[in-house]
């Protein structure tokens, strides 16, 4: 892995990022340096404006600014990256050991951190979707497309309890489940306290109208608002705490809102280890993280042709249970 780092000067003025990784990398670089270069580099988690990831190319970088490469060789080269990208795709492959429930009608998986939930701009770049809809097929022995049904999501470094429909016929009820609030979720995260303290099985709750709070050009930031938006509710317990205000904290989120129980938490200086979204820019945390600590814990459904209650619980993964020891 190697690092190349660089300042926006004062007499570049507010540029985009991408135009200004395309002129810095031009020169920084072996050629061919472009535009898909840029993006897959973005797209890839590569770049970091002032230590925070940037997700988007789009965003403008002030006179000032630090923006950061994290890569390796083989991503800088055009055509060599393609075939390196696609390599790694056709390795990827969901795992029998992911299915927590499976019945004729839907199968949950425990999606491990780092894959996005669904399909994304870049058609290389594996996720849950695909992987599970491969897996079945495979599975089956059969050229015979198989059907999946996706009616949810997490957030890429969200790792727990996934569900799809494996039948069109069980879409309207899981559907309806989902709308109507009906689905009881659960989620686990680790947490930084800023404000008051909490203390073990203390219990609180967020509700308010939430709405995208960053300008169109600039990365999907949600906040609360005070006019608009869509009614947002998060349930919270304190399950264990630990040295300086680092919690274990249970969230049952009432409502289903984009980055809810982020936001929920950064409102009440509640911050998740690891969200560089979220997180205030001024704040270290005392331990070290690799990803976004969440984890959706359980998902509580009934089954669409049996009416049947299910709860699919999702085992805490390795790298949440290594930072949650580190904390203690």
């Amino acid at each position: 892995m190697e690092r190349l780092s660089s300042r926006v000067q004062k007499a570049m003025g507010r540029v985009r990022l991408d135009d200004f990784l395309l002129e810095w990398l031009a020169r920084a670089l072996p050629p061919p340096v472009n535009k898909r270069t840029i993006r897959k580099l973005i797209v890839g988690g590569a770049v970091y404006v002032n230590r925070t990831r940037a997700r988007s190319g789009t965003v403008s970088l002030y006179p000032g600014a630090i923006v950061e490469i994290f890569y390796e060789s083989t991503q800088v080269k055009t055509d060599a990256a393609v075939e390196v990208r696609k390599a790694a795709e056709t390795r990827a492959a969901m795992r029998a050991s992911w299915i927590i429930y499976e019945d004729d009608d839907l199968i949950a998986i425990n999606k491990p951190p780092g894959i996005p939930s669904q399909p994304t701009v870049d058609p290389l770049r594996a996720n849950a979707f695909d992987l599970c809809k491969t897996f079945l097929k495979q599975r089956s022995g059969s050229e015979k497309e198989v059907y999946l049904g996706q009616h949810h999501r997490l957030d890429r470094d969200t790792s727990g309890v996934l569900l799809f429909t494996k039948r069109e016929s069980a879409n309207p009820s899981i559907a309806h489940s989902f709308q109507d609030r009906r689905a009881q979720k659960s989620y686990q995260a680790l947490v930084v306290n800023l404000s008051v303290p909490r203390e073990v099985n203390e219990e609180f709750s967020v509700h308010g109208y939430m709405d995208r709070v960053s300008g169109k050009s600039e990365i999907a930031k949600m906040g609360i608002v005070k006019s608009g938006g869509d009614f947002s509710e998060t349930h919270f317990r304190v399950i264990e705490s630990f040295r300086r205000g680092m919690l274990w904290v249970h969230a049952s989120p009432k409502t289903g809102r984009t980055h809810q129980i982020r936001v929920h938490l950064a409102h009440l200086k509640m911050p998740i280890l690891g969200d560089s979204l979220y997180f205030p820019a001024d704040t270290f945390p005392m331990v070290k993280v690799p990803r976004l600590m969440l984890h959706a814990a359980s998902l509580g459904i009934d089954q669409p042709k049996t009416g049947k209650a299910l709860l699919i619980e999702a085992p805490v993964p390795a790298d949440f249970m290594a930072v949650l020891e580190s904390m203690q």
